[in-house]
């Protein structure tokens, strides 16, 4: 998983932007070989660069997950406050339900 956002915002945008650096300097003939590149622009090699690649999008899902958690307890907090007093419909207009 991948976004292009500021690259100071996000991990993994950085290492994409980095990669994306070295495949045009590899193009461009800037440096000699891959292992330049990847010294170059402080890449990982494939099999680190699989592990972090898998642990990023393990720790956006669980960030994901706590957000929704997050909006399901203050839903829940926020319902379980309106069953005090008396509840009534003071106005039904266009814009909903007061």
């Amino acid at each position: 998983y991948t976004h292009f956002t500021s690259p100071i915002r996000r991990y993994a945008d950085v290492v994409v932007h980095r990669m994306l650096a070295a495949a045009l300097d590899i193009r461009a003939g800037a440096v000699e070989d891959h292992e330049a590149a990847i010294a170059k622009w402080q890449l990982y090699e494939c099999e680190d660069a699989d592990r972090q690649a898998s642990r990023c999008n393990e720790r956006k899902e669980a960030a994901k997950m706590a957000q929704e958690a997050s909006e399901r307890l203050y839903l829940c907090l926020l319902l379980n406050a309106g069953k005090e007093g008396d509840p009534r419909v003071a106005r039904v207009g266009e814009g909903g339900v007061n």
